[in-house]
């Protein structure tokens, strides 16, 4: 607990075995190296105990995104921030610079453990976004699955985003719910089966 914490937050249930809360530089807040964002407890200005809780994470909605946002509140402060930023100032540092964002190693955008976040620039990020649209193409998704032609983007840990689930945007899906090689799959049954009934077509009408 950091030490803007008036009281020690009771009855809180550790997400991982080793998750370890640091303080959100600026606000009374705190993150942790699972993707979990909390107020401590503090006293306001008009002298009132405020207990501190868990916040809520929210899916941003837009098409082609998908990051879990959480909402900071101090007295008349606000700020929505992506969890995946708040984690990597809280536990490395704050934003190296204008040019650099909070990236996802592996590509799944509701997974904000430490451990698979990164700063880097601009430039990187959308080389790894890249990366990771030829994966989930080639491969069906990262998950490897595939649900009646729409595809789960990757759920983060059910520790930090309790009831919340993404799934991938349209432009993140093979189209038709199909990766390539299961298209030329389908594609060569289907001229195999118009073939065969040519064949008995012509067969009947020389008879």
């Amino acid at each position: 607990m950091s030490a803007s914490s008036i009281l020690e937050l009771e009855g809180a249930i550790a997400c991982c075995e080793d998750e370890r809360w640091e303080p959100i530089p600026y606000w009374p807040h705190e993150a942790s190296s699972c993707g979990r964002v909390r107020s401590v407890n503090r006293i306001d200005a008009a002298g009132r105990l405020l207990l501190g809780d868990i916040l809520p994470q929210h899916p941003d909605r837009r098409p082609g995104k998908g990051y879990l946002y959480v909402t900071l509140r101090d007295g008349k402060r606000r700020r929505k921030a992506a969890v995946a930023v708040l984690v990597l100032e809280a536990h490395r540092e704050l934003r190296p610079g204008p040019g650099y964002e909070a990236c996802h190693n592996h590509g799944v955008r509701t997974d904000n453990h430490l451990s698979k976040l990164r700063w880097d620039t601009r430039k990187a990020n959308r080389a790894d976004r890249t990366r990771h649209e030829l994966e989930r193409t080639w491969t069906g998704g990262l998950n490897g699955k595939e649900t009646r032609g729409k595809r789960e983007e990757g759920r983060g840990p059910s520790c930090a985003v309790r009831g919340v689930t993404v799934t991938g945007s349209r432009n993140d899906q093979p189209e038709n719910g199909c990766t390539p090689p299961d298209l030329r799959s389908v594609t060569s049954q289907a001229f195999q089966s118009a073939g065969r009934y040519m064949r008995r077509y012509t067969s009947r009408r020389a008879a």
